[in-house]
């Protein structure tokens, strides 16, 4: 009897823990004390009275639990998966199909299920035509699986026997029906457990482990439904009762599987406040408003809302009282101009309130008058948001420290009315608490000076119809991309609006147009300084506002551009040292280091050698300043600092770095500038002889030869010269050096010119020949390639007597090879071949210095129309092709061959020579060669017939020529585009391009070029019929053929005069 007793007390023990009922929970339920029940679990009572033993298995749901033997109970558990157990243990049922029907028995007991039900249940609306066989076999399979299972038939359908089963729906019933009683009684207490434990019986959704079409069954959807009205009563009993922790606890669980249910999450949220959770509570209603939006498209309902405001209310401490409606906007700004773009534009991307909340970030330097368009677009659409208009200044940018979101949701908490003397400590309570206090209201939130995403995004609200803009000098990258914020970039103002923003407090009789422009062209368009600007001139005379421009256009702009208040420092400079200031620390190293590219622009290249970091971090940094607008970008890889700007950062640079410091900036960059130009010398296998030697070896760019050229040259010159005027002349010679080289054939080396001009002199003093004779040839070379032939002559010969005095017999040889160049070009063929005799004789005949200068003895005598002489050049130009190592000077003597034998009109070897130098491993990368190979093989093919090539060929010389700067290429490219269309009889389409190359070549002072053209316009006239302009461009072209000895060009030019003539 002992034993029975025992097992009575344990299976007593074990069922109430399962149920999640206290020793308390269970007597209360059965009406005995809890002493009784301690004594019962602890086997002291012997027997217990039958109607305690009655009670404790109705409320347990288990007939087995009487004192001593008795049959095997079957208990059956549905309310989560499927579980069987015969005595305790478990008994696997695999089958799908036995499960379901079993499952479907079990959660209907004591009800005749119909065989047509379970058909459909198990195969929907395409049963097998054994489908009633073979749910009788099924529920046969079961009989024998489960012992002591009692499943009955009749009337066509099948019923579990509950007398001998314990089903969990059963006992759920029993608890609910308890609960319900005692509710009614008022026993709030009583009715809480007995909800409890008819809650505790849940281990999932019913059924879970079955398919969908069980899920959707009619008894599966009443058992939920059952399962929610438990809860609600629950939640209003153990409100009564004061047990809401746990009750909350239990309808968050419930929560998991009735994620949209109106009635349980305000349930819960009021649970949730009576508990002192306000926040939470406001988070709940936060996160179900925005489910329901999302999944339904609804908004949330009367139960809900009624909640939210019961819930405010509290936490307030205003029962029954109504939130604020607040009014923040500062006032409205009385001048606004040149902004009806961005006007428009906000009023498009913020005109959505009633179907989204849009976001939108107005970004832009400091000064750019962010919060200005902010404010008068907000005060224009005040009658948008009736609920109020909340405004916050983050401080993100200032003189004191920024807001945090804690300071900040506070505040806009206590304008909305709402009581913060109970607020949560954790960040994520308040914010939903903000948000819960500004769902469903048409309302205005603007967030100003916001320091970055971080600092503004626990301030979003949760959904429509609330508006929110935010203003921050960063682009608020990560609030745009995961926030779906829409950026709104601020920019400078034009001249025109740069212009009206002055005049309207300075008048015209004052301020003229010409000074304005000035004015805001030293300003940058920044709205802070020109409003400082016109707030200093309000009352001065026309010639104090004309000093004041040129005091802004000196070194000193940062200094006028200030109001020298004592009480405030409202200036420029103040607003850049703000944004300066938030920057991460390579950024700001960076910022201070761009002065030293004396040019306003910048890339990651440059970047990395001004920091000295690590590519990745170096674009970085760069980064970093483009997201704070200090940078902007104006192409790919390419930045520009504003003047303004620019300037703060040279007095950063001279306060916080000291001189050895800035030397070593310098230098780094100058190493970098040069190493890359020597990479792009190397891609476009140039082989030149650098005669300045890099001290220091640096990272070389991977950028392309031509990328590099167009994106550096204007700085290579800057910084040489800042070189040079810092004593550090061998750098900054060879610097300039091999940007020349890297320029020279792919662009206008013009920009060279005064930098070469300052090394020179230099140079001189510093009694350095070797550089002042470099620095001075490519002077001349810049003359020459720009056309001022008679400053390259007069360069070329002071470079040959300084290189003669110091003994520098190469100098010499190459300047006089230069200067005969020149002297050829000037159509002097006289002097100009003096000139390379000479060279020839300073030379041995095997050197290999000779190579350089055949292809202008061998241009000389084409030229001159000496043919003989040029084959017999020509033959020695291809004994040099066949052992010369530099690939340079093969293309130029292969080029200089082929001229010879478009001389002799051998037109098919010329094209076969130089197509092969386009296929082959020769391939042309110097645009000098390349627009003459272009020139020549456009002619061949167009006399070996291959017109179409050739109009290509020739249409390609004049692209690269124009690349070059060199008119004088330009018009012999035109010249031959207009030869292939009189080939064609196209002599009308032919004269323009021959007007047009004419210019060019007067333009250059070079006359070949000038006479060829000059005998082509004269052919297309006579083509034309103009006998008379026929005969005026001959003469023109029989004068100078005569002069300059052009015999070839003279033939030619008779030819056509006696042709024209009457």
């Amino acid at each position: 009897m002992a034993d029975d007793r025992g097992e009575y007390a344990r299976q007593v023990r074990l069922r109430r823990t399962e149920l999640g009922l206290g020793q308390r929970d269970l007597a209360v339920l059965c009406g005995i004390s809890e002493r009784a029940v301690r004594d019962i679990e602890k086997g002291r009572v012997r027997r217990p009275r039958p109607a305690t033993r009655d009670r404790l298995a109705e409320v347990l749901r288990l007939p087995v639990l009487v004192p001593g033997p008795g049959p095997a109970g079957v208990r059956i558990d549905v309310l989560g998966i499927l579980t069987v157990r015969v005595s305790g243990r478990v008994v696997p049922i695999e089958s799908t199909m036995q499960r379901t029907v079993l499952g479907f028995l079990a959660l209907q007991p004591r009800q005749l299920v119909s065989k047509h039900s379970l058909v459909e249940l198990l195969w929907g609306d395409r049963p097998p035509s054994s489908a009633v066989n073979l749910v009788q076999t099924y529920v046969a399979r079961l009989r024998r699986r489960v012992p002591g299972l009692v499943i009955t038939g009749g009337r066509g359908g099948y019923r579990l026997d509950v007398d001998h089963t314990d089903i969990d729906v059963a006992r759920f019933d029993a608890f609910a029906l308890a609960a319900q009683e005692a509710v009614a009684r008022g026993a709030s207490a009583d009715g809480a457990a007995a909800c409890r434990a008819a809650l505790a019986l849940w281990r999932d959704d019913v059924l879970t482990d079955l398919g969908e079409r069980a899920q959707t069954h009619p008894s599966v959807v009443a058992m939920r439904r059952k399962r929610v009205d438990v809860a609600l009563r629950y939640a209003a009993a153990a409100t009564a009762a004061g047990e809401q922790a746990a009750a909350a606890t239990e309808v968050q669980r419930m929560l998991g599987t009735e994620l949209l249910h109106e009635s349980l999450h305000a349930a819960l949220m009021r649970l949730l406040a009576a508990s002192g959770q306000q926040a939470e509570a406001l988070a709940v209603f936060d996160a179900v408003s925005r489910r329901l939006r999302e999944e339904l498209g609804i908004d949330p309902g009367p139960e809900l809302r009624a909640a939210h405001s019961d819930v405010l209310r509290a936490s307030a401490a205003l029962p029954g009282q109504p939130l604020i409606t607040p009014r923040e906007l500062p006032a409205r700004p009385t001048q606004l101009v040149g902004r009806g773009p961005e006007l428009e534009r906000l009023r498009r991307l913020l005109g959505m309130a009633h179907d989204e909340s849009p976001v939108v970030a107005v970004c832009g330097a400091g000064g750019v008058g962010k919060t200005a368009l902010v404010l008068r677009w907000a005060h224009d659409n005040v009658n948008r948001f009736p609920d109020g208009q909340l405004w916050a200044d983050l401080r993100g940018y200032g003189p004191g420290q920024p807001s945090t979101p804690d300071e900040v949701i506070e505040h806009l908490l206590r304008a909305l009315g709402v009581g913060t003397a109970h607020l949560p400590a954790d960040l994520t309570a308040r914010a939903a608490m903000l948000r819960s206090a500004m769902a469903g209201r048409r309302m205005l939130l603007v967030l100003d000076n916001a320091r970055d995403s971080a600092q503004v995004r626990s301030l979003l609200p949760g959904g429509p119809p609330l508006v929110t803009v935010v203003t921050s000098r960063d682009a608020l990258r990560s609030l745009v991309a995961a926030d779906g914020a829409v950026r709104l970039r601020l920019t400078r103002l034009d001249p025109d609006a740069g212009r009206e923003l002055l005049s309207a407090g300075i008048g015209p009789e004052v301020l003229h147009t010409v000074t304005a422009t000035r004015i805001v062209e030293h300003c940058d368009g920044l709205p802070l300084a020109l409003r400082i600007v016109r707030e200093r001139l309000a009352t001065a005379s026309a010639a104090e506002v004309r000093g004041f421009a040129e005091e802004l256009g000196g070194d000193e702009r940062l200094d006028a551009l200030n109001l020298n208040e004592p009480s405030s420092d409202f200036s420029v400079r103040a607003a850049l040292n703000w944004s300066y200031r938030t920057l991460p620390p390579a950024a700001s190293t960076l910022m201070r280091r761009i002065p030293l590219c004396r040019v306003p622009t910048v890339d990651a290249a440059v970047a990395e050698a001004l920091t000295d970091l690590p590519g990745r971090a170096a674009a970085q940094a760069l980064d970093a300043l483009l997201a704070a607008h200090l940078l902007e970008r104006v192409g790919t890889d390419r930045y520009r600092i504003h003047d303004l700007v620019l300037m703060f950062a040279t007095e950063r640079l001279q306060e916080e770095e000291s001189a050895a410091d800035i030397t070593a900036g310098r230098r780094r960059l100058a190493l970098a500038l040069a190493r890359t130009a020597e990479a792009a010398l190397a891609s476009m296998r140039r082989n030149i002889p650098l005669r300045r030697p890099l001290l220091q070896d640096c990272a070389t760019s991977r950028r392309p030869a031509t990328t590099w050229t167009t994106g550096h040259a204007d700085m290579i010159v800057a910084v040489a010269q800042d070189l040079i005027a810092n004593e550090q002349h061998d750098l900054g010679w060879a610097l300039l050096e091999r940007g020349w080289h890297a320029t020279y054939t792919i662009a206008d080396t013009s920009r060279f010119e005064s930098a070469l001009t300052v090394a020179f002199d230099v140079a001189v003093r510093a009694g350095d020949m070797s550089a002042a004779t470099g620095m001075n040839r490519l002077l001349a070379v810049t003359y020459a390639t720009n056309h001022s032939l008679e400053r390259a002559e007069r360069a070329l010969q002071r470079g040959i007597a300084l290189a003669a005095e110091a003994g520098m017999t190469q100098v010499v040889i190459a300047d006089t090879g230069n200067l005969a160049r020149v002297w050829l070009l000037r159509g002097d063929l006289s002097r100009s071949r003096s000139a390379m005799h000479e060279v020839a004789s300073m030379q041995k005949p095997s050197t290999d210095e000779r190579r350089p200068h055949l292809s202008n003895l061998i241009e000389l005598e084409c030229q001159h129309g000496d043919l003989a002489a040029a084959e017999e050049l020509s033959a020695v130009a291809r004994e040099h092709m066949a052992v010369a190592a530099d690939r340079d000077e093969v293309r130029e003597l292969a080029v200089a061959v082929a001229r010879v034998d478009s001389l002799a009109e051998r037109w098919p070897q010329v094209r076969e020579r130089l197509a092969a130098m386009e296929d082959d491993n020769l391939a042309v990368t110097n645009d000098d060669v390349r627009s003459r190979l272009l020139i020549l093989l456009a002619r061949a093919c167009q006399h070996t017939g291959a017109g179409s090539r050739a109009e290509a060929m020739a249409h390609e010389a004049v692209a690269v020529t124009r690349t070059l700067g060199w008119r004088s290429r330009e018009a012999e490219a035109l010249g031959v585009v207009a030869e292939i269309l009189l080939a064609q009889g196209e002599a009308s389409q032919a004269l323009p391009l021959l007007g047009e190359a004419l210019d060019r070549c007067r333009g250059c002072v070079v006359p070949y070029p000038e006479c060829t053209i000059l005998l082509l316009l004269a052919e297309a006239h006579h083509a034309l019929g103009h006998r008379q302009e026929a005969g005026t461009a001959a003469q023109a072209a029989s004068v100078i053929a005569d002069r300059c000895d052009y015999q070839m060009l003279a033939a030619r030019a008779a030819y056509l005069n006696r042709r024209v003539a009457p």
